[in-house]
């Protein structure tokens, strides 16, 4: 379903990149690009998502003087540190879901999941809708993003399945 094209060098996941999508089409490719200057050239060439370590790396730098206890808090979630198993999650409510019509406030995800809703995104939307209102209708396609404990999460992923 996907590859992740993470050689050494960028040229030769270029290649590999260009090769994967002349052979499947539907493909997901995630790539490695070192030189962030290059980006534009892996995502032309047919990648859906290019990732520069070299850029991160600056960024996660720069945030963790400007912001470290930020950074310590995603750190202890991406690592699974920390007293409570907490992570960022997304979940895509499915069509003959029991939330399916209801807005954020009638679903009442805080009392049935335990999780603190941080984004929506809308299908076919390529923008995130922070901290949403109540107001906003929950339909088939849209994506949650929240943070929370991973058991809370499997509570909001069989909410946003079809009901059987």
């Amino acid at each position: 379903k996907t590859l992740v094209a993470a050689l050494g060098m960028d040229t030769d996941n270029l290649f590999l990149l260009v090769t994967a999508r002349y052979l499947r089409k539907a493909l997901s490719i995630v790539a490695k690009c070192l030189d962030y200057d290059s980006r534009l050239k892996f995502l032309a060439a047919g990648a859906d998502y290019v990732v520069s370590p070299t850029q991160i790396g600056g960024m996660r730098m720069a945030s963790q003087v400007l912001r470290p206890h930020v950074v310590d808090f995603l750190d202890t979630m991406l690592r699974g540190g920390g007293k409570t198993q907490a992570r960022v999650s997304e979940i895509t409510v499915q069509a003959g879901s029991e939330i399916v019509g209801k807005t954020l406030g009638e679903a009442e995800l805080p009392k049935h999941a335990g999780l603190v809703v941080v984004a929506l995104r809308q299908p076919g939307s390529g923008d995130f809708l922070y901290s949403p209102g109540a107001e906003i209708v929950l339909e088939a396609g849209i994506v949650i993003v929240v943070i929370g404990p991973t058991d809370k999460v499997a509570i909001l992923q069989s909410l946003a399945r079809p009901k059987h």
